[in-house]
């Protein structure tokens, strides 16, 4: 089997200005989309700090709307720290994650920071095994959502009322993802998979 080899950027950038930055982007993602339609990614964007990553994301967001754009931020916390890193953190780094190895995304900007940069991730199978996806009106049996959430230690309760708790009343599974700002509820109708956002 051959080993597959990440591509090196094709071009980079550096030493813009901040307010420039969203300008200067806009026509390398234009050029990568035109060149490269189906990579999961057109460009990177790495910023000095957290701050100016979310200040870069609203530009782009407001830029370029329904255009797919993943963050990674940092872990707010150091290694070895006594404090657990932010759930809001967590969730977003593995969406992004997530979605860059399914290759579901087409031509998304990733925007990051430096300190995230130097920070260690998971390994791709490792990300695979703990991503789950689905799609409404998708087939998608019930107790594979049930036994991923199980897995990814989410906590089985009666009635879902906070971020990390999933339960489960006969075709409907309530789940709050992290990431989420309200639980999503799955109904299995028959063959079919209907998602509500809010429950």
């Amino acid at each position: 089997m051959n080993e597959v080899v990440p591509q090196r950027p094709t071009r980079t950038i550096s030493n813009v200005p901040d307010g420039m930055q969203p300008m200067v982007l806009l026509r390398p993602v234009e050029q990568r989309l035109s060149a490269a339609p189906d990579d999961a990614a057109s460009i990177v964007f790495v910023a000095h700090d957290g701050r100016r990553l979310q200040r870069m994301a609203d530009i782009i967001t407001a830029m370029l709307p329904g255009h797919t754009i993943l963050t990674l931020p940092a872990r707010d916390c150091l290694p070895y720290d006594r404090v657990s890193p932010n759930n809001i953190t967590i969730a977003a780094r593995m969406n992004t994650l997530a979605a860059l190895s399914s290759g579901a995304t087409k031509g998304a900007i990733v925007l990051t920071a430096v300190n995230a940069l130097i920070q260690k991730v998971p390994p791709r199978d490792v990300v695979e095994t703990m991503s789950f996806s689905a799609i409404s009106g998708r087939i998608v049996e019930s107790e594979k959502l049930i036994g991923w959430a199980a897995k990814n230690g989410y906590l089985r309760v009666p009635t879902v009322q906070e971020s990390g708790e999933y339960a489960v009343r006969g075709g409907l599974v309530d789940l709050f993802p992290a990431s989420a700002e309200a639980p999503l509820r799955f109904d299995f109708f028959g063959s079919q998979l209907r998602i509500d956002p809010h429950l």
